[in-house]
């Protein structure tokens, strides 16, 4: 569903979907959630903000600083203008800073241009290499969905119904009883193995008894003698020549798995 990502090297603005597995360790149910990452610029204080949308928008009043005894309280303290914000506004906890790689590249790409007073572009490498940018970005989460509630029922070695169980959450059995579940096992894999060994020779069998008739047909084309062949007069192929072919081959007739 998801391809696998290296945390070193992977670019964060990439990183479109995020899916959330939570196990509850009471009733050892497993929680699916899929979610949709939006990231939005933060660049202004919430305060500052207020200001400028007030400033664009006639409709919204303007904060009171009445309360306010320095434009810093504007700046440093977020909650000094309006009080408990709204459920619109961005959390705190929701604002992360994010590498600014956009810049990073624009300023590579300029370090390999050298200039007539700097030849041999050192300055520009001098800039690359100080510290990269970063900005402020809001994050959210939109739920895509399906919303699943897993329960492990059972875990298998192999293919769903042909292999070992691991584990059932339902079913416990005592080493006695998958000692005799193993040994009835192998005694169906070895009669199985003797049948489609017998089925293979059926089948070799019937495979150079055809060419043999088609050998005796080209011969007879040709304007050799050969012997007749009753088998030769039809077409049609007998019964007694198919492979044997029981439905208990293709059961699954492993017990240790299959409640």
């Amino acid at each position: 569903m998801f391809p696998p990502i290296q945390p070193q090297s992977t670019n964060v603005g990439g990183i479109k979907r995020v899916l959330m597995l939570n196990k509850d360790p009471v009733t050892g149910n497993i929680e699916l959630r899929h979610y949709a990452i939006n990231t939005k610029l933060v660049e202004e204080t919430r305060n500052i903000k207020k200001l400028i949308n007030s400033h664009h928008n006639p409709k919204k009043n303007i904060p009171n600083l009445s309360k306010n005894k320095d434009i810093s309280e504007l700046v440093l303290d977020p909650y000094s203008v309006g009080g408990v914000t709204s459920d619109s506004e961005v959390e705190d906890d929701a604002i992360v800073e994010i590498k600014n790689e956009e810049n990073n590249i624009l300023k590579k790409k300029n370090a390999t241009a050298p200039t007539e007073d700097d030849p041999m572009g050192e300055q520009a490498e001098e800039e690359t290499n100080a510290a990269p940018s970063t900005r402020k970005r809001a994050i959210k989460l939109t739920e895509l969905g399906p919303r699943i509630n897993m329960t492990l029922v059972k875990i298998e070695e192999g293919l769903l119904g042909s292999s070992k169980t691991i584990y059932h959450a339902n079913i416990e059995k005592s080493d006695k009883e998958i000692k005799a579940l193993e040994k009835r096992h192998q005694e169906l894999q070895k009669i199985k193995s003797e049948r489609r060994a017998k089925q293979q020779e059926n089948v070799k069998a019937k495979l150079a008894k055809k060419e043999a008739k088609k050998a005796r047909r080209e011969a007879r084309k040709n304007g050799e003698v050969v012997e007749d062949d009753k088998d030769d007069e039809s077409s049609s192929e007998s019964d007694d020549d198919k492979p044997e072919i029981k439905p208990e081959d293709y059961e699954n007739d492993s017990d240790l798995y299959s409640e």
